[in-house]
C-alpha cells in the first residue's frame, strides 16, 4: 500500500531548517563567550555596545559583554573590578567605671564586612569620696571612716563599727538641789553613776577629812583629789594636770579635675574635739592621656591625635578629621601609593574636607554616557580611551557651592580632575555703616558658616564680610592671595568701627595670614564682622575654618574662695596686743618683714621681732581699706600653669569676709586688726601686683603722686596696709 506525505508536516519542519540557519548565521544566540566567528555573512557588526550582565558589589566582581546592536552577536566579554567598600563607623562608647570602653570601628555599609575591629577600653579610676565617720561615744557606737566611688555609688572601703566606750567616773560631788545626796558622773557625758545619801550632821559635828575622792584629768579639763568629810566637805583638794589629746587622723579628699579636695584634719579620740580642721583642696589638672589618630592615604581619611582625661573622660582635645591626602600622579604614577592613574575626580570643598552625596555625569561630544555617585574619595571611572566632559551635580547635597567648570576635563594626557568647592556668598540686603575714622556706609556680605570662599574684592578699600557662626569653636579667618591683602575684625553689626579691634579683644588673635576668634556657645546668635583690605587685587579666597575647641571662657569658671583654716581666725579674733598701733614707714628703706614658721605671722625685722598686724577697715597713707576696695570689686587673681594655661581663678573677698569684717553699708565701731599670717600676705601681694599698685613706671602706681618722688621700699611695699603695736 502507497504511504502519503502530511503536507501540514513538512511545513513544519522547513520552518524548524530556517530558524536553525538564521541563529547558525548570527553565531550560536549569545553564549557569553568571547567568538571571532561570523556566520551570518550579510552582519558586518558595525555597531557595537558594551552591555552589563552582573554588576559588581563590594564582595564580588560584575561581569561585561560587547554585543553586536545588529544581530546581538556576542563579541567580547570581561570583568568589572569589585567597587569599593561604603564605610559606615561603628559607634564606640567612652568607659566608665565600672564597665570597658570601646573604641569607634568601621564596616562596610552594603555587606557589613567589619573592615576595622573595635577594641576595649580600659576601666577608668573611681572618683573617690570619703564617708565620714561617726565618733565613739559613751552611749552610742561609733564607725570608722568609709570610700565610695560618687559616679557607680561602689562601696571602696567598708565603714566597721567601733564598740561604745566606757565612762570616765568623776568624784564625789554635791547637788546644790538636793544638799543631802553627793554622785558622781562621766567626765564625757554627764551621765548621772552613783547617787549616795550624806548622813545627817548632828549639833557639834566635827570635820574629818575620811573619804578621798579622785576626779581624773581629761584632755579638755584638769582633774582633782579631794579628801572629804563624811558630810560631804572638802577638807583639801589637789589639781590633776589636765591630759593631751588622744590624736586620730580624719582622712583627707585629694583632689580631682571635676571636684575639690580636703587636707587631713586632727580629731581627739577621747573628747571628740576637733583640733585640726580640715581645709578645702583646688581642684586638680587634668590626667590627660593621648588618643592616638589615623593618617589618612590617598582615598581615606584619617584623625588628628586626641587628649582625653584618665580620671573623669573629659575630653581636653578633640580629634579632628583629616581629609584624604589624593593621589599625587607623576607620569601618571601616584608617587605615595603607587597605583596608576585611572579615570577619575576628586571633589572636596575649599578647605580641603571630603564631599559626599554629589553625583558626577561623563559626557562625550555632548551626549550624556554615565552617571556616577561621589562618596567622599578619589572616584574612578570605567571608560575606554578618549577625551571627556564632567558635569557634577550638588543639588542633593544642600549647600550651594562654586567651582572651575573648566577642570572638568579628562584625557589621556589629563586622566584625572580635582575640584575644590567654594560656598557662594550672599550680599546683605542693607549696607553696614561703619563708624569713625571711615563712617560711611559699604556693602556687606554674608557667609554662611565656615568654609571657603570666592570673594570680589573692592580695589584699594575695604570689602565687609558678616560672619554667623553656629558651633562653639576656634574660627581662623585667613584668605588665598596677593601678600598686601589684610584681614580686619571690627566687631558685631550692631556696633562696627573702622578700625581693626583684633588686640582690643583677648578673644580675638593673629593666625598665620589672618586672625583667630574664639566663639562661645553664649555667643551663638551673634554675628562677627570681618574685613579684606585691598591694594589694589580685585579677589580672592576667604577662608574661615573651625580649629576646635575654643576651651573656657575665663568670664565662665567661677572663683575659687581662698581661705583660712578656722582654727587660725579664731586665734586672730581673739588676739589682744597692747601698746599703741603704728602703720610702717613704707619710705624706709631698711624695713624688712620675716615669716616666723613657728607661729605663722610676719615679724618686723627678724623672726622674733614684733608682729606685724593687718588693718582690714582703715584707709591706709596710699589708698583705700580692703574693705571699700573689696566692696566695690572682687578682690583676687588668676592662676596658670607652666604652659600658660588657666588652672583657677582665686578670690579674696571670703579670705577677708572671714574676720567679720563688715560690708560697706555697716561700718565698724573699730578697725579690724589681726596678726599678718601667710595667706593674708599672699592676698595683698598677688592682688596689688595684678593691679600694678607699685609697679615703676605704671600710672597706677599709688606710691608716685603721695610720695612726689620721694623713695620708697618696693621690695615690702605690699605692707602699705600693716603696722605694729608699740610700747
Amino acid at each position: 500500500m502507497k504511504q502519503t506525505t502530511n503536507p501540514w508536516r513538512l511545513l513544519v519542519l522547513l520552518s524548524l531548517l530556517l530558524c536553525a540557519l538564521a541563529l547558525a548565521a548570527c553565531g550560536g544566540g549569545g553564549n557569553g563567550e568571547e567568538t571571532t566567528e561570523t556566520p551570518d555573512a550579510d552582519c558586518t557588526h558595525e555597531s557595537t555596545a558594551w552591555g552589563i550582565t552582573k554588576a559588581a558589589t563590594c564582595t564580588e566582581v560584575g561581569t561585561r559583554q560587547k554585543q553586536c546592536t545588529s544581530c546581538n552577536h556576542v563579541l567580547e566579554s570581561a570583568t568589572i573590578e569589585k567597587i569599593a567598600h561604603v564605610e559606615e563607623i561603628i559607634p564606640g562608647k567612652q568607659p566608665t567605671c565600672s564597665e570597658e570602653g570601646l573604641t569607634d570601628g568601621k564596616k562596610c555599609k552594603n555587606c557589613t564586612t567589619v573592615l576595622v575591629e573595635q577594641t576595649a577600653i580600659d576601666k577608668i579610676a573611681h572618683t573617690e569620696q570619703i564617708v565620714a565617720g561617726k565618733p565613739v561615744s559613751c552611749t552610742e557606737k561609733g564607725l570608722t571612716s568609709g570610700k565610695i566611688c560618687t559616679v557607680c555609688n561602689e562601696t571602696l572601703v567598708a565603714q566597721t563599727e567601733v564598740p561604745k566606750r566606757e565612762h570616765l567616773e568623776s568624784g564625789y560631788r554635791i547637788d546644790s538641789n538636793a544638799p543631802g545626796e553627793r554622785y558622781t558622773e562621766c567626765l564625757y557625758c554627764q551621765t548621772r553613776l552613783n547617787t549616795q545619801s550624806l548622813p545627817a550632821v548632828s549639833e557639834g559635828h566635827v570635820h574629818k577629812g575620811t573619804v578621798t575622792s579622785i576626779t581624773p584629768a581629761t584632755c579638755l579639763s584638769e582633774g582633782k583629789t579631794e579628801l572629804l568629810c563624811s558630810c560631804g566637805k572638802v577638807m583639801e583638794s589637789t589639781p590633776i594636770k589636765a591630759l593631751s589629746h588622744t590624736l586620730a587622723v580624719i582622712p583627707g579628699i585629694k583632689p580631682t579635675c571635676n571636684s575639690t579636695g580636703l587636707t587631713e584634719g586632727r580629731i581627739c579620740t577621747v573628747c571628740n574635739e576637733t583640733v585640726s580642721a580640715q581645709t578645702t583642696l583646688a581642684m586638680g589638672a587634668h590626667a590627660e592621656k593621648t588618643e592616638l589618630g589615623v593618617t589618612p592615604t590617598c582615598t581615606e581619611t584619617g584623625l588628628t591625635d586626641g587628649k582625653q582625661c584618665a580620671h573623669c573622660t573629659a575630653i581636653t582635645v578633640s580629634r579632628r578629621l583629616i581629609p584624604a591626602k589624593g593621589h599625587s600622579f607623576e607620569n601618571n604614577i601616584c608617587t605615595d601609593c603607587g597605583i596608576a592613574e585611572p579615570y577619575g575626580i576628586h571633589i572636596v570643598d575649599g578647605l580641603g574636607n571630603p564631599i559626599n552625596g554629589a553625583f558626577v555625569k561623563i559626557l562625550q561630544n555632548g551626549e550624556f554616557l554615565k552617571m556616577y555617585p561621589y562618596e567622599g574619595k578619589f572616584l574612578t571611572f570605567d571608560l575606554e580611551p578618549g577625551s571627556y566632559d564632567l558635569e557634577i551635580d550638588l543639588s542633593q547635597i544642600g549647600t550651594e557651592y562654586t567651582y572651575d567648570t573648566s577642570l572638568c576635563k579628562i584625557s589621556p594626557a589629563n586622566p584625572s580632575a580635582s575640584i575644590r568647592l567654594y560656598k557662594k556668598v550672599e550680599q546683605r540686603e542693607s549696607p553696614l555703616f561703619v563708624g569713625n575714622p571711615i563712617s560711611k556706609d559699604y556693602p556687606a556680605y554674608l557667609l554662611n558658616g565656615d568654609g571657603s570662599y570666592e570673594v570680589t574684592l573692592t580695589p584699594n578699600d575695604y570689602t565687609f564680610f558678616v560672619f554667623i557662626p553656629s558651633v562653639a569653636a576656634l574660627y581662623s579667618v585667613t584668605y588665598e592671595g596677593a601678600p598686601e591683602l589684610s584681614v580686619g575684625y571690627h566687631g558685631s553689626t550692631f556696633f562696627v568701627q573702622g578700625n581693626d579691634l583684633a588686640n582690643d579683644s583677648e578673644d580675638i588673635n593673629e593666625y598665620g595670614n589672618g586672625l583667630s576668634v574664639k566663639v562661645y556657645s553664649g555667643n551663638l546668635g551673634g554675628n562677627f564682622v570681618f574685613s579684606i583690605k585691598s591694594q589694589g587685587e580685585t579677589s580672592c579666597i576667604l577662608n574661615i575654618k573651625n580649629e576646635g575647641e575654643p576651651g573656657t571662657k575665663l568670664s565662665d569658671i567661677p572663683w575659687t574662695p581662698y581661705l583660712e583654716d578656722e582654727e587660725t581666725v579664731n586665734a586672730q579674733l581673739n588676739a589682744n596686743p597692747t601698746g599703741t598701733y603704728q602703720a610702717l614707714d613704707l619710705t624706709d628703706l631698711t624695713l624688712k618683714a620675716v615669716y616666723n614658721e613657728t607661729d605663722g605671722y610676719y615679724h618686723l625685722g627678724s623672726a622674733d621681732g614684733a608682729v606685724i598686724y593687718i588693718d582690714l577697715t582703715e584707709d591706709s597713707k596710699f589708698i583705700s581699706s580692703i574693705q571699700t576696695i573689696s566692696a566695690l570689686q572682687r578682690m583676687g587673681t588668676y592662676i596658670y600653669d607652666a604652659d600658660g594655661n588657666i588652672l583657677e581663678k582665686r578670690s579674696y573677698n571670703e579670705l577677708f569676709l572671714q574676720y567679720g569684717m563688715p560690708s560697706d553699708d555697716t561700718p565698724p565701731e573699730k578697725a579690724i586688726r589681726v596678726p599678718l599670717t601667710e595667706k593674708l600676705a599672699e592676698a595683698i601681694q598677688v592682688f596689688g601686683d595684678k593691679m600694678g599698685w607699685w609697679r615703676d613706671g605704671s600710672d597706677s602706681n599709688i606710691f608716685t603722686a603721695k610720695l612726689l618722688g620721694a623713695p620708697y621700699n618696693s621690695t615690702y611695699a605690699w605692707l602699705l596696709y600693716c603696722g605694729v603695736y608699740v610700747e
